[in-house]
């Protein structure tokens, strides 16, 4: 019997019938158990952004320090976190998926602006928690852009209702950042010479930047010097030619990932973050294994 009649004989086998129908018993049992957990989210989703509430308040409250000279006080009291000045961008610093070599990275000119950088929150999509989150990023005032918050949205799928793996499928922007004149950190200026002139002119060239990740993917295209980073991390993977396709889709996966650590583990413990105790140095961590505050506990089955 060939290959394909032994599978069409297997599928209608009265067994085979029987097993599919506890299967879906079982289906009707986690689904029954995903409502009765959603209670209980709610519940713990109230008290978890009490706690935030608290935090943002004490993060916002600035210290007298009589020892302090007046005009950096006076500074510290306009920046994100007066409570606490540049207490998010630490944060962020010593978030493992924030790397020089990985596709989220903190420049210099980056830290200017993320010293306004006020709070970042999360908020599920709906109630299933299965399409997706939304990143917000809240900043005080400041002098590079306008936007009083910056909102990522991951819009993520599964491709079977009988198996719980959630795939990213397109990073969304609320509104792209409104950069203040001369201000934008993705881009440097560089002096061109002009033939017979003896002042050249300058122009915009891209670079590395936070800031990059905030933007429609798929949608908006890549420039040279990620295609050439995105090229080399793939061809590490595979030796066939690579497209553009495949490096959003690559660069993607990498904003997701990083987000996800930022609301699943790094945005509920950021004091600890900030103090180091989390992610602890290289040569203390060894293997680690951080739980999700957030995650669907019964995304995963016990065997």
């Amino acid at each position: 019997m060939a290959p394909s009649e032994e599978k069409a004989a297997a599928e209608h086998s009265p067994v085979v019938a029987e097993l599919q129908k506890l299967d879906d018993k079982y289906f009707e049992f986690r689904e029954a158990m995903s409502g009765e957990l959603l209670k209980t989210r709610r519940s713990f989703l109230e008290k978890k952004e009490a706690l935030m509430r608290k935090r943002q308040d004490l993060l916002m409250q600035a210290e007298e320090d009589e020892d302090m000279d007046a005009n950096v006080a006076a500074h510290a009291k306009t920046l994100g976190t007066p409570g606490l000045p540049g207490f998010w961008l630490q944060v962020l610093q010593k978030s493992p998926d924030v790397d020089e070599e990985g596709a989220v990275a903190i420049y210099d000119y980056d830290e200017m602006v993320l010293d306004y950088l006020s709070n970042v929150r999360s908020e599920w999509l709906d109630e299933t928690w299965r399409t997706g989150f939304k990143m917000v990023w809240e900043f005080a005032p400041n002098p590079y852009f306008e936007n009083k918050e910056l909102v990522q949205i991951f819009r993520t799928n599964t491709h079977s209702k009988y198996i719980r793996e959630f795939g990213v499928e397109k990073l969304e922007v609320a509104e792209p950042i409104k950069w203040k004149a001369g201000k934008d950190v993705t881009f440097s200026e560089v002096k061109v010479k002009a033939k017979g002139k003896k002042k050249g002119n300058t122009k915009k060239v891209p670079r590395p930047s936070f800031f990059k990740q905030f933007r429609n993917l798929p949608g908006e295209e890549l420039d040279d010097d990620e295609r050439q980073f995105l090229s080399m991390e793939l061809m590490e993977e595979s030796d066939d030619e690579i497209d553009d396709d495949q490096m959003v889709e690559f660069l993607l996966c990498q904003y997701y990932e990083f987000a996800d650590q930022l609301r699943g583990t790094v945005i509920p413990r950021s004091a600890r973050v900030y103090t180091g105790d989390v992610f602890p140095s290289d040569d203390e961590s060894g293997d680690m294994n951080m739980d999700d505050d957030d995650d669907d506990d019964d995304d995963d089955d016990e065997s």
